[in-house]
């Protein structure tokens, strides 16, 4: 359903013809924006590729705080340990997906059971709380994270991955005491006895940092060391595959941390300088809301063929103290709705109908900007399909699996290059005989 003048067919859904060589290409730039930042109320944290888990300060954005919820299962049913079983260890390992912060700073991490089932036909989102038994079988209080680090595990170089040593009185009243027994028997079973475990972000050194970590690795699981009367050096796994259930609960603190700016705009729902400065944060962050007010009217009564509408906005990279716009998202996303108290959301048409790589937002090395062709969005936009009042969205991607985050120049900054803007190219001509 393009709407490129050079591509026109249906002529119900589309504008243009053919330009002739007399038609005028004309450009103009839009920064008539209206744009704030809000924050997410919650997104999705359950059923995705990685977690986000730790606590971290940023000097923009504030404190990210997330911890892990996760269920794990048997790797194998009617679990029997043998005659004189007896457990050497207990270790939880999940491998790294990737970071954000310094890693250089310890996170003091709390391992506690599940007081709370989990179900595979529910979704959870970032704001949910599990009831956890008090005690922890896990407290430690330096934790090292090395996302880049390969390990060696008995003598196997594997990638690199979070390990904790877990409590081990009790996974031999857990496991071993139930050796044989119904608990054991199955899944079924299993998982009303043994809910899961939470991984929580009891503290940090200094601004302390956030780790993506692989729920569904291989070398994801709970991994019980064991011997019995016949054989040494056993091991039995809990395991977390497509079947477990497991989320991140992410906490920004109400953002008390945060910059000024981004403060009065996401919780002050204070908007008079977001004409110069916006903000995107992942991990059910904030977003950014937009309009281009007055569009229409500018363009009434005159027969536009928009050849292209491109979107451009620019980082802010004067940030001081210890941003790292390394950081920054790689990509950027748009969706809009009909109603900014909706809960309904919509593709694009750029995206829906010519697909992402035409749409764009992937950061642009060369100039420093995120750029959206809009061209589709923008037709319709001035043929009255798609009403002016319509609220978009500006998101980060994979905002429930990374904790990327961004400072945008707004539509007024004095920096005229950088600025956010429209930029249409169209001519005005009449519809011609398809």
């Amino acid at each position: 359903m393009a709407v490129l003048a050079t591509a026109c067919k249906e002529e119900d859904n589309r504008v243009g013809g053919t330009l002739r060589p007399s038609d005028v290409i004309r450009t103009d730039t839009i920064d008539a924006i209206q744009a704030f930042s809000i924050a997410e109320d919650s997104i999705r944290t359950s059923k995705m590729s990685a977690e986000v888990f730790g606590w971290v300060d940023d000097p923009v954005f504030g404190t990210v705080r997330s911890h892990l919820y996760m269920q794990f299962r048997l790797s194998a049913n009617a679990v029997d340990f043998g005659a004189g079983a007896e457990l050497d260890s207990v270790v939880l390992s999940i491998p790294y997906a990737g970071f954000f912060g310094d890693t250089s700073y310890r996170l003091q991490i709390g391992v506690y059971e599940l007081d709370e089932p989990m179900h595979k036909d529910s979704s959870y989102y970032s704001v949910r709380d599990l009831a956890v038994q008090p005690v922890p079988l896990a407290k430690v209080g330096q934790v090292e994270v090395h996302p880049l680090k390969k390990v060696v595990v008995t003598g196997e170089e594997q990638s690199p991955q979070l390990r904790i040593v877990l409590d081990r009185d009790y996974f031999i009243k857990k496991m071993l005491q139930k050796s044989g027994a119904p608990e054991l028997a199955d899944n079924a079973h299993f998982l009303p006895y043994f809910k899961g475990l939470m991984l929580k972000a009891e503290g940090k050194e200094s601004k302390g940092c956030l780790v993506y970590l692989d729920v569904l690795n291989s070398l994801t699981a709970v991994t019980l060391h064991y011997h019995n009367q016949e054989h040494d050096s056993l091991t039995f796994q809990l395991v977390s595959n497509d079947s477990s259930v497991y989320f991140a609960r992410i906490d920004h603190q109400g953002y008390a941390e945060a910059e000024a700016e981004l403060k009065r705009q996401v919780t002050e729902r204070k908007y008079d300088g977001a004409s110069q400065l916006l903000y995107v944060q992942a991990s059910g962050g904030v977003k950014v809301q937009l309009r281009f007010p007055g569009l229409k009217s500018r363009y009434a009564e005159k027969r536009v063929v928009v050849h292209k509408a491109e979107f451009v906005m620019a980082p802010d990279y004067s940030v001081a103290g210890g941003y790292n716009p390394w950081f920054n998202p790689s990509s950027l996303s748009m969706y809009y709705k009909q109603d900014s108290a909706s809960t309904k959301t919509y593709f694009m048409p750029d995206y829906l109908n010519l697909g992402s790589d035409y749409f764009g937002g992937k950061f642009q090395v060369e100039d420093s900007t995120y750029r959206f062709l809009l061209t589709e969005y923008i037709q319709y936009l001035l043929m009255g399909k798609i009403d002016e009042s319509y609220p978009l969205y500006l998101i980060a991607n994979g905002a429930a699996v990374q904790a990327t985050r961004v400072r945008l120049l707004g539509p007024a900054h004095p920096n005229r290059s950088r600025r956010m803007r429209l930029i249409i190219t169209y001519s005005l001509a009449d519809m011609l005989q398809q």
